[in-house]
């Protein structure tokens, strides 16, 4: 019998061990800018992709860490998870042309609509997206160049079609045509 109580103490603190070093070797990446940054180059350059990046905003939701980044003049955004041992790991990381992202980011907690992106010239006041047929509004404060903004959604789909995006000046109007026209981006 205490043969195998011994035994099973052992078996437990080898897998409490084989559990503490995978995560410790997977979830490697810190707060600290330079760590996210060294962790999306690393994530990019294995799809080919390099580059300057330069990190401009950093939001911490729940369990995850999204970052708004710049690469060849494009707008980059990047999802890192926290791991039991509070470090991060890269889940995924997209750039393009388009300025403003949106994702829906389901957290241990949650499921959110997120807009990522960048203010052109800090014209931008308002963002109203419709996704499928529910409207939601984003306030921008017109000093924040670069943004991450969330809203909790109760929808379940992961997948919700964008129908519509507006921007909106600080005086009301429309000028969702002006800045895709002026920044090249339709």
């Amino acid at each position: 019998m205490k043969k195998s109580a011994y035994h099973l103490i052992i078996g437990f603190f080898i897998i409490f061990s084989l559990i503490s070093v995978i995560i410790t070797k997977e979830f490697t990446v810190t707060s600290n800018i330079q760590s996210i940054e060294e962790s999306i180059e690393g994530f990019l350059s294995t799809k080919n992709i390099n580059g300057l990046i330069n990190i401009h905003k950093v939001t911490d939701i729940d369990n995850k860490k999204l970052v708004v980044f710049e690469l060849n003049n494009n707008i980059g955004e990047a999802e890192f998870i926290r791991g039991i041992n509070g470090k991060y790991k890269i889940l995924s990381t997209g750039y393009g042309t388009n300025f403003i992202r949106r994702r829906i980011l389901k957290t241990n907690k949650a499921r959110y609509l997120t807009i990522i992106g960048r203010n052109y010239n800090k014209k931008i006041k308002r963002i109203d997206l419709v996704l499928e047929n529910n409207n939601y509004t984003f306030s921008i404060p017109v000093e924040d160049e670069y943004f991450i903004y969330h809203k909790m959604i109760t929808d379940d789909s992961m997948n919700m079609m964008l129908d519509k995006i507006i921007l909106i000046d600080k005086q009301g109007n429309d000028i969702t045509d002006k800045i895709y026209t002026k920044y090249k981006m339709r």
